[in-house]
């Protein structure tokens, strides 16, 4: 067993009371107020810090660059199953360290990989929680693992009409993990479905030889009023309970998100008169809202080759919804009017149980087998009402889904070590259920899968990777994934690999049946289901360059393309009852309206459309002396929808260009400060009526921060994000959508997301 510590860090501040004051803008953005007291200090920080650092006792630790390149001699295990040097490994892959993630607010995964070359972080959400893309693809094609176990659920029926986005928030805290993998590229060979974008793998700690713990103390204090401020505490408890034998690790966090309080112009008229109804608060992820985790892991040794590890995590996330921010309240609804299904409070609960075997035999032969149950459900929502009202209306919704999963993984060389062999397999059963009145559903699904793959090592510099997987569903059958790739080690100092893979997606469980599955437009419009559809599949291949002096300076340029099939997306369906009559193809479910008309069409799900993503990644690390060091990564994404109704646009929302840039200044090994800076552009909005592409504002942020190391128990760290208080809350006419040159379609914001602006970040991480 190994030294654990390192607590999760939460935000710890007090919200100032926000002023409902609002001025117009002559930009049309939000109304900005005055900066509170609190937030002087943001200036200071630093400069409270740095004095320190001469008196400072010394301590054996050092701080990791913020944004740093990884060396080619950290050792991975998401590419290939086992261990090995990431120059070495079958894919382009990134390494997230614990030193890094305690520089920065860690609330969910995607604070963690938000600078990694090829990924898109985004609020992409009702709740607010960050949706994470890797080389284009949009984030339901990212696979999560927790210690190379799935974390996805790959069911939206589970949290339907657009809150898939709090999966994010269903993590480990930081305090037990050891580091985060991100691959991107395909990996369903490895892993299966839904990693046809890429993977991020969660490592956690072993349980600590000694016992040991860390308390963590954080929050953020916002230099506007109009956003909330955030607070919080972790606690992380690890040891033996008999010396070598049996260890207990204990973690738990609680995280609390203040609702943000402004107001914007909703349209021409309120923006000329300057009284704004617009409310901040019903932004993604701007509202109240709760977080709170507890988990604990078992682990017993028998023999020093035998380690079973028994984990429980619980997560409880709690969103205000008391004014519809996040969908129409039942109360709402007019007598004679159809619509609603939502409670004042929203909660999305998960339970998590992993029992795992971990086996080391003789010849180098290794296991890892695991069964793992998680359930979910979400609390909060209603059937709608109807007109006229039924006695169903207004009860519960029960959405609760239940996911096992077995896997086995056995990994031996052969031939003198020149191969190293992986073998395993999966069973999977899922449980679905919806007691909406409309469309109950009650589904049951398995899929079973075996894999195979071979590392060769042709010569000592020289080394192919090629593997399959069939996957057996009992819905649409049998799917193939191969793989190939090779890796050369050119010199100690250069690298080149380059590879082709497949990956393919599911239908998720509630899709795959005919009928109403669900309702969208707030509870007015029937989604429909289609038993006939087929897993969405791509083929991907990359060719990438790899440096590393030893001393340093290191880099990394990879090329890639996807080609992107039998993509899920929605369809209309005309409704027989819409004004006008029938049409073809018309279905007739009843009657269906908004605002007392007939709805004009339904959404089906069909496999519609293909698609082309290509690009390249840039990254680096140059050491400039005196404990200065740059580093930065530059992503290029070009991708075009190439059959159906979108044809020709871009695939998605994710930038084409995204640049991250940061300088590290290590002090001493008790000092430590940093300056980062990110620019997003050309991120792909709508058409317009000309059939033209818009797209929404480019930006730049710039941030700032340092750690400092008071003992060896005590660490501080404070950041300013935002440094030049950027406004993402630009509303103003846009003709997207329009279908005629006198249309004035809709008056929208010109940024994709809203960011908070200017904000102190402090922690504190106290360790025993």
């Amino acid at each position: 067993m190994s030294l654990i510590s390192s607590p999760r860090q939460i935000r710890l501040q007090d919200q100032a009371n926000p002023s409902n004051a609002s001025n117009a803008d002559p930009a049309g953005r939000a109304s900005r107020r005055a900066l509170p007291p609190a937030f002087r200090l943001s200036a200071l920080a630093l400069a409270i810090i740095a004095p320190c650092a001469a008196q400072a006792q010394n301590a054996a630790r050092s701080l990791e660059d913020t944004m740093g390149v990884a060396q080619l001699d950290t050792v991975v295990v998401t590419a290939s199953g086992f261990e090995q040097e990431i120059k070495n490994a079958p894919a382009s892959i990134s390494v997230i360290t614990r030193e890094q993630l305690e520089t920065r607010p860690f609330h969910n995964l995607a604070d963690a990989v938000a600078d990694v070359e090829g990924v898109t972080v985004e609020r992409g959400g009702k709740a607010g929680g960050m949706n994470i893309s890797i080389r284009g693809l949009p984030s339901d094609y990212t696979l999560v693992l927790v210690d190379g176990k799935r974390l996805n659920q790959n069911s939206s029926g589970a949290r339907p009409n657009g809150f898939g986005d709090v999966d994010t928030n269903f993590i480990p805290p930081m305090a037990a993990i050891e580091r985060i993998e991100v691959v991107r590229g395909p990996m369903s060979t490895l892993y299966g479905s839904d990693a046809m974008g890429g993977v991020i793998n969660i490592i956690t700690r072993k349980v600590s030889q000694e016992w040991t713990g860390q308390i963590t103390l954080d929050g953020t204090a916002q230099g506007d009023n109009t956003y909330g401020n955030n607070y919080g505490a972790a606690f992380y408890l690890s040891g033996p309970i008999k010396t070598d034998k049996l260890g207990l690790t204990l973690r738990g966090g609680h995280y609390r998100r203040l609702s943000a309080n402004g107001d914007y112009p909703v349209n021409q008229a309120e923006y000329n008169s300057g009284k704004y109804t617009g409310d901040i608060a019903s932004f993604s992820g701007l509202g109240d809202s709760t977080q709170q985790n507890v988990g604990l892991r078992l682990a017993l040794t028998p023999n020093r080759n035998h380690d079973i590890l028994f984990d429980v995590d619980s997560n409880w996330q709690t969103y205000d919804n008391a004014n519809g921010e996040l969908g129409t309240l039942n109360t709402s609804i007019a007598p004679n009017r159809q619509g609603g299904g939502y409670d004042p409070e929203m909660k999305f609960n998960r339970q998590r149980y992993a029992l795992t075997h971990l086996g080391r035999y003789s010849g180098s032969v290794s296991s890892d087998t695991s069964l793992v149950y998680d359930t979910t459900e979400t609390i909060g929502r209603t059937n709608p009402m109807n007109a006229p009202r039924r006695p169903t209306d207004g009860d519960k919704r029960d959405l609760e889904y239940d996911n096992w999963v077995f896997d086995t993984k056995w990994t031996t060389p052969l031939f003198n070590e020149r191969h190293n062999l992986t073998v395993g397999g999966q069973w999977r059963e899922q449980h679905f259920k919806d007691t909406l009145v409309s469309a109950p559903l009650n589904q049951r699904q398995y899929q079973w899968a075996l894999f195979a793959e071979d590392e060769w090592r042709i010569v000592d510099d020289l080394a192919l990777t090629a593997g399959a997987r069939y996957d057996r569903n009992e819905q649409f059958g049998g799917k193939w994934s191969p793989r190939g790739y090779l890796v050369w080690n050119a010199t100690p100092m250069w690298t080149v690999k380059g590879g082709v893979s497949k990956g393919y997606k599911t239908p998720d469980i509630n899709l795959m049946t005919d009928g109403i599955i669900g309702l969208g437009a707030q509870g007015t419009m029937p989604l429909l289901g289609n038993s006939q559809l087929k897993p969405e599949s791509s083929t991907a291949s990359e060719l990438g360059l790899l440096f590393d002096d030893g001393e340093g300076l290191s880099g990394n340029l990879t090329a890639f393309h996807t080609k992107f099939k039998d993509k899920i997306d929605s369809q209309n369906v005309p409704n027989c009852l819409a004004v006008g009559g029938p049409a073809a193809g018309c279905l007739d479910l009843g009657v269906w309206e908004r605002n007392g008309i007939p709805v004009a069409n339904f959404s089906q799900r069909v496999n519609i459309d293909t698609a082309t993503i290509q690009g390249f990644e840039l990254g680096g690390r140059v050491p400039l002396g005196g404990g200065v060091s740059f580093n930065g990564n530059y992503t290029l994404t070009a991708s075009e929808v190439t059959s159906g109704a979108k044809e020709g646009q871009p695939l998605g929302s994710q930038p084409r260009h995204a640049l991250n840039l940061g300088l590290n200044w290590r002090i001493n090994d008790q000092f430590n400060v940093w300056a980062r800076g990110e620019y997003r552009a050309k991120q792909f909005n709508d058409v317009n009526w000309e059939k033209e592409q818009v797209f929404y504002n480019p930006y730049w942020l710039a941030s700032t921060g340092g750690s400092y190391v008071v003992s060896k128990n005590v660490t501080l760290s404070a950041s300013v994000f935002n440094l030049f208080d950027k406004n993402f809350v630009n509303y103003g006419p846009t003709k997207v959508g329009a279908t005629t040159p006198a249309a004035n379609a809709n008056w929208s914001n010109s940024y994709r997301q809203v960011l908070e602006g200017r904000r102190l970040w402090v922690s504190a991480n106290i360790t025993f």
